[in-house]
């Protein structure tokens, strides 16, 4: 029995089949079949499908429970590369408990106002001194403390909810930016912003209102994107909307996505990061080396600004001074703080540098 359930998801029930390999191979079967090529006005097209399997009685004694576990299957195999099957377990279960609950908290945080903005200062080589921070996205959560955005932001971006936090990240960074940094003249604050944004939300708006209710000015606000969102067909005229508001635009973690030099091209940001997982390899890898001075390279040719990210030994630091990066950022110079802190880090940061440039000189 095939029957479409919603959308273009199926449901199949397979009556007297209990041996695991005959399960198998009628699915096999099946995905052979609907991945057969199909014209469509002289066009040759394929289907990809990506199947959840549970069983009764061990996965579920009634149709409800049959279906959400099918259903919890067919979660992970399209979070493992979809295309693929994936049978019921109850670590899958637990799992999706556990997705359903920390989307409620993520909920609740954003209406309790649980998050908070912490900032990382970046050090212009040429400059000596820090010339822009990056706003960085941290949970205050009740139960758990400080909890970093590796551990939720995912799961924000699964269920929608990086709309709306995204949309007070990109508020609170330029409040605060306009309150925090008045004794910094010039100083920048950059912003990430989710994939997820460009596909959900009119984000040159949201930008426009912030940066007009905060009263920042345009040019000291940077959007980071990364790599990967240039392949978005829809993502260009975006960023050229964020052109023509003012703002500055970040390639964030350049070398570790799959953009097109093309994309590049018809859109030139005005920074390129270099991910850290090259400048961790300075020092140990040539081939990390080799791929750090072509970046630079291929950033200082199309006239951008090239930023380390992820920076922590002296070595690293002077690897990227001597082949020319502009800004460097990481722990060897400040760790993330908040911003109750962020400004004395900055002045203690300037002072250093100053008397450590005289020392030299």
């Amino acid at each position: 029995v095939v029957g479409r359930y919603g959308g273009d998801e199926f449901v199949i029930l397979l009556y007297g089949t209990r041996e695991a390999g005959l399960v198998e191979q009628t699915l096999d079967n099946l995905r052979a079949s609907i991945s057969a090529p199909l014209t469509v006005f002289d066009a040759a097209l394929q289907i990809d499908a990506s199947m959840g399997v549970a069983s009764y009685p061990q996965d579920g004694t009634d149709t409800e429970t049959l279906l959400r576990n099918a259903d919890t299957a067919l979660y992970r195999a399209k979070s493992e590369g979809r295309n693929r099957v994936r049978r019921f377990e109850p670590a899958l279960a637990r799992a999706s408990a556990e997705r359903l609950s920390l989307a409620g908290r993520l909920r609740s945080a954003l209406q309790r106002q649980e998050f908070e903005l912490f900032y990382q200062p970046k050090v212009s080589v040429r400059a000596n001194c820090v010339v822009g921070v990056e706003a960085l996205l941290r949970w205050r959560d009740p139960c758990r403390g400080i909890v970093g955005p590796s551990e939720f932001v995912p799961h924000a971006e699964d269920s929608g909810l990086i709309v709306p936090i995204g949309e007070w990240v990109i508020d609170q960074a330029c409040r605060q930016a306009r309150q925090l940094f008045r004794g910094f003249p010039g100083l920048s604050v950059s912003v990430n912003v989710s994939p997820v944004q460009f596909a959900r939300t009119d984000l040159p708006e949201t930008i426009a209102r912030a940066v007009r209710c905060s009263g920042l000015r345009p040019e000291l606000l940077e959007i980071e994107i990364t790599e990967g969102a240039l392949m978005d067909p829809s993502t260009l005229p975006l960023l050229h909307a964020l052109r023509k508001i003012g703002v500055c635009v970040a390639i964030d973690d350049f070398g570790v996505g799959y953009s097109s030099l093309a994309y590049i091209r018809s859109f030139m940001a005005d920074t390129l990061k270099i991910d850290m997982s090259f400048v961790r390899g300075i020092g140990q890898s040539p081939r990390d080396e080799a791929i750090v001075k072509a970046i630079l390279g291929l950033g200082h040719t199309l006239g951008m600004k090239v930023v380390a990210e992820g920076v922590e030994t002296v070595m690293q630091r002077d690897f990227l001074m001597q082949h020319g990066c502009d800004e460097i950022q990481g722990y060897l110079y400040a760790r993330p703080v908040s911003g109750t802190d962020i400004c004395e880090v900055i002045t203690s940061l300037n002072a250093d540098m100053m008397s450590a440039h005289e020392v030299r000189g």
